[in-house]
């Protein structure tokens, strides 16, 4: 039904072909706890072009310490996590792309806790209680009311909820100068086991409109969207989450035209009830700095480095991306 519907829509609108830039770096929050729900990933207007295939896989590191109690809450969080993404998207129309991303997860107890800690103390900033847990030690514990939400262990490489989309071709800048616009609606297929952390056992539902504005050399991106999360699909102890509102904004600076320099804020609100953890509670703001650059004929190759502004996204993020 969803297809279809994006199907008539597609008569209605308008093809958008590649923009200009290479933007913007496609790295989501990788909060382990956000694992389970829809979250945005920073995208362009653009669509892949009729009767292609463009594949990808992303590789992402993080490090992440929370050690908090509430009344009701207990949220220990203190390892280092790898993602890796494998995604692959098709050009149904010249104004119709369907794509999936699959996403596996390793979780550890890392090595960098030393290395943390001493560029903390070199530039003054807090280590956030990491000296009160042993150097490179897994922990990874959520509890309300005294009941553990799931049994998460160190190691392996594990399946996570999933996403399958389609991106609608809304305005193209050819037409109009210097502006695009697509719609895209997300489907989060719940593939993750949710007794150990991976997933929610429930699918979301999430609603964006993708925007650039073409300065050249400077491109802009906007993204707003609305996100529908159902609650873990588990019977104690009762999580209940909220919808989410989620705005992404971006600059990129061409370079040359196979290379620029990007930096972006990624943006959304709370998902879980109120906990009493502001880690958990607080809305969540993202900053990325990279590169992007072209490889090949096809292809495409972005490194970004992002840090968390409000502590609700992993203390920093590495990332790797080649698209073909």
């Amino acid at each position: 039904m969803i297809i279809w519907i994006a199907a008539l829509i597609s008569k209605m609108s308008v093809s958008v072909s590649a923009d200009s830039g290479l933007g913007p770096l496609q790295v989501k929050n990788q909060y382990p706890l956000f694992l389970m729900f829809l979250t945005p990933v920073p995208e362009s207007a653009e669509l892949v072009q009729p009767k292609k295939l463009e594949t990808g896989l992303a590789i992402d590191y993080s490090s992440v310490y929370l050690n908090s109690v509430s009344n009701n809450w207990q949220a220990l969080m203190d390892m280092e996590l790898m993602v890796l993404e494998f995604s692959a998207a098709y050009g149904l129309t010249s104004n119709l792309t369907l794509a999936a991303k699959i996403p596996l997860v390793s979780m550890n107890g890392g090595w960098m806790d030393g290395y943390l800690a001493d560029y903390h103390d070199y530039f003054g900033f807090p280590n956030y209680g990491r000296e009160c847990r042993p150097q490179n030690e897994f922990g990874y514990s959520i509890k309300k009311d005294g009941e553990q939400w799931f049994d998460a262990s160190s190691g392996g490489l594990h399946l996570a909820d999933s996403t399958a989309s389609v991106k609608i071709g809304l305005l193209d800048e050819k037409d109009n100068g210097h502006f695009s616009l697509s719609f895209k609606y997300i489907l989060k297929v719940p593939f993750g086991n949710e007794k150990h952390g991976f997933g929610s056992g429930a699918c979301d539902h999430g609603f964006l409109l993708l925007s650039s504005i073409n300065l050249d050399p400077l491109i802009v991106y906007l993204n707003p969207g609305y996100i529908l999360l159902s609650d873990p699909a588990i019977s104690n102890p009762k999580i209940s989450v909220n919808n989410i509102y989620t705005l992404f904004a971006g600059i990129e600076y061409m370079v040359t035209q196979s290379f620029s320099i990007i930096t972006q804020l990624n943006c959304f609100t709370g998902p879980l009830e109120k906990t009493g953890i502001s880690r958990l509670d607080q809305d969540s703001i993202e900053l990325g700095l990279g590169i992007a650059f072209k490889v090949w004929h096809r292809g495409k190759l972005e490194l970004a480095f992002c840090e968390d502004l409000t502590r609700t996204a992993p203390d920093f993020n590495l990332h790797f991306k080649i698209t073909l």
